[in-house]
C-alpha cells in the first residue's frame, strides 16, 4: 500500500481517522492524500403541495481559502510524521467525490471516520462511509468516534 486517501470534514472523529492512517502509513512509507468535499446539501423540508427548495450556496472564495488553511495544518500533521502528504478540495457528493479521487490518484486504501450517528439522524444525514462501502472495491478502514464509556475505560 503505497497511497492512503483520508477524507477529512475537519471534525474530531476525521481527525482521529487522520491519526490512525499516518500510524498505518509510516510502517509502509506511503503517501496520505487528504480529501476535502465541499457539498451543497439539499435542506430537508416537510411541505404539502410545495415545490423541493433550492440547494444551499457552494462555498465563498474566502470559505474556500479558510477549508484549504485548515487543510494545510492537517497536511503539516501528516508532514512532521516524516510522510508525505497532498490536499485537495472537490465539490459534489461525498461519497461519490470519495471513490472518485481514490480511482483518480489511484489510491491503495481509504481510511476514514463514522460518525456513529444511529435512528433520525442517520435518516436524515445518511452514512458517507457506508455509501463509500458499497461504492468502492478498495480496502476500507472505518474508524468509529470514541464513545463517552470507551473514553472512560480507557483512562482506568
Amino acid at each position: 500500500m503505497k497511497r492512503i486517501l483520508v477524507p477529512t470534514d475537519f471534525s474530531d472523529h476525521a481527525d482521529r481517522a487522520l491519526t490512525v492512517a499516518i500510524e498505518l502509513a509510516k510502517p509502509l512509507g506511503a503517501t496520505i492524500d487528504l480529501l476535502h468535499v465541499s457539498t451543497s446539501p439539499m435542506p430537508i423540508v416537510a411541505s404539502i403541495g410545495g415545490s423541493i427548495p433550492p440547494p444551499l450556496p457552494l462555498p465563498t472564495p474566502d470559505e474556500l481559502m479558510s477549508i484549504q488553511r485548515t487543510l494545510d495544518e492537517r497536511a503539516e500533521q501528516v508532514r512532521s510524521a516524516g510522510l508525505e502528504c497532498s490536499t485537495a478540495i472537490v465539490e459534489g457528493q461525498a461519497p461519490v467525490e470519495i471513490v472518485s479521487q481514490s480511482r483518480k490518484i489511484g489510491a491503495d486504501l481509504i481510511v476514514m471516520a463514522t460518525h456513529g450517528r444511529t435512528g433520525m439522524r442517520r435518516l436524515i444525514f445518511g452514512s458517507v462511509a457506508q455509501e463509500v462501502l458499497r461504492r468502492t472495491s478498495l480496502p476500507l478502514v472505518l474508524v468509529p468516534p470514541i464513545r463517552e464509556n470507551d473514553a472512560a475505560s480507557a483512562e482506568s
